[in-house]
């Protein structure tokens, strides 16, 4: 801008002029409109009333009327007026025009928004609404059911009936630990596009499986008075599905020594309360008896003599006579005793070796009498 002031004094314009060509730069006239009247040829007042018609919206072809020099400002001032009323007619009617246009166009628009938005509606309202009325229903065969301890849980299984219809989906219940005992609640949802029912299903997981028994033998034979019956003995384990080792609460019936054949129940409960139980056959026989021991009596002749009649030697006639015990609870057995008993015996006379028996009929050793 300096630059294009600069030239314009240049061309001779004075202070008053050259105001003017200021002016109508501040007031955002471009050059080529300030170079139709930066000329020395208008003065300062010529000059004002072209920037105001400038300014005012007037074209060069407009103004030509009053561009002539040889004009006074005054003239020019009269002109330049009725030009500018001239102009602001043509603009009203212009936007008259341009409102009436507008208003008959929108009107038309207007229309047919509306009768494009009455269709979308009509179709779209018709298809919202069958969509939003659409008949749906699912049926559980019941709203509570039991399973076992880690039992699988098939949910189709549970449904007797549901809404079949391409544009409905059925979405069954996620995987359930069975394995956990208690209560469980899982939920069927059938949905469309815009709406959806769902079912309630109560899971109630139990511990309905007894514990197993395991023996390590299922037939027994004892001997009375010499075998003693350990239950514990016979028992290998019991196991249960949710408790485990239970092996230490398992319980068994007490065996009678007077009965010969009978049963042994072996029984044990998880904490659930289920019950399991064992058999074990017992049989119980007597011992074998103890061979009867020999009472051995020898006599034997005085001073060497021969036989008596009929072969049989005569009883010692020594004085000296006793007796002597071999008793088993001193160490010796039915057959040590019966040799210990003979050999002490042999150095007398005539000796005996007598069992002796218990009250109980057991024997309980020898007696050596001499």
């Amino acid at each position: 801008m300096a630059n294009y002031i600069e030239e314009c004094r240049r061309r001779g314009l004075n202070n008053d002029q050259m105001n003017e060509v200021i002016l109508g730069l501040k007031h955002h006239l471009t050059t080529n409109q300030v170079n139709i009247y930066a000329n020395e040829k208008y003065d300062f007042m010529q000059m004002q009333e072209i920037r105001l018609g400038l300014e005012n919206g007037l074209s060069e072809k407009q103004m030509s009327v009053f561009l002539d020099s040889s004009i006074d400002y005054k003239a020019m001032r009269i002109n330049r007026m009725q030009l500018e009323d001239v102009n602001a007619i043509n603009e009203h009617a212009s936007a008259d025009l341009i409102k009436k246009r507008v208003g008959v166009g929108f009107r038309v628009v207007l229309i047919l928004a509306i009768i494009f938005t009455v269709f979308v509606v009509g179709y779209f309202g018709k298809k919202y609404f069958m969509i939003l009325n659409q008949p749906m229903e699912i049926k559980l065969k019941s709203d509570h059911i039991e399973l076992k301890y880690g039992e699988v849980f098939n949910p189709i299984d549970y449904i007797e009936d549901y809404t079949k219809a391409d544009d409905i989906q059925l979405i069954l219940p996620e995987a359930v630990n069975t394995k956990q005992i208690g209560g469980i609640k899982v939920i069927y949802t059938l949905k469309n596009q815009l709406k959806s029912i769902s079912k309630e299903l109560t899971i109630k997981i139990q511990d309905k499986t007894a514990p197993t028994i395991t023996l390590n033998t299922k037939d027994v034979t004892l001997t009375r008075t010499k075998d003693t019956f350990h239950g514990k003995a016979y028992l290998s384990s019991a196991m249960d599905d949710v408790d485990g080792d239970v092996t230490d609460s398992v319980t068994w019936t007490n065996p009678d020594e007077g009965v010969n054949d009978q049963t042994i129940t072996y029984s044990v409960k998880d904490k659930a309360g289920n019950e399991s139980q064992s058999i074990l056959s017992l049989h119980y026989k007597d011992p074998e008896p103890a061979p009867t021991p020999e009472t051995i009596v020898i006599y034997q002749p005085s001073g060497g003599g021969g036989n008596t009649s009929g072969g049989e030697t005569p009883p010692s006639t020594s004085t000296s006579h006793g007796t002597q015990y071999f008793m088993f609870s001193d160490g010796y057995n039915l057959d040590s005793g019966y040799s210990a008993c003979i050999a002490a015996g042999s150095a007398f006379g005539a000796y005996s070796c007598e069992p002796i028996m218990g009250d109980d009929g057991l024997y309980k050793g020898y007696k050596l009498t001499y």
